[in-house]
């Protein structure tokens, strides 16, 4: 086993432990900023009935989360990706 790809796999489980965290506080932290949004959904303004209703609708922070750790990824395993497509390429 090459030594980069014993780095590679260090950083792909740092990668993953670190989204873990921040997707498991993300989800943690999502009941009371629902809370607050839901107030508005009941207040007297179209404005604050509108935001909270798109605020509803648009659950993207972990979409986002998820995003991150794949490009993340394909940042570190695009290097071990690369040489044998070039090796594969001086073979034909």
């Amino acid at each position: 086993m090459k030594t980069s790809t014993v780095v590679r796999t260090v950083a792909t489980v740092l990668v993953s432990l670190i989204a873990y965290v921040v997707n498991s506080l993300y989800v943690a932290a999502m009941p009371s900023i629902e809370a607050s949004v839901a107030v508005g959904q009941v207040q007297d303004s179209i404005m604050t009935y509108s935001l909270s209703q798109a605020f509803m609708r648009s659950h993207v922070g972990g979409y986002i989360i998820l995003g991150v750790y794949l490009l993340a990824l394909l940042v570190i395993w695009w290097g071990a990706l690369k040489p044998s497509r070039k090796n594969d390429q001086e073979e034909i």
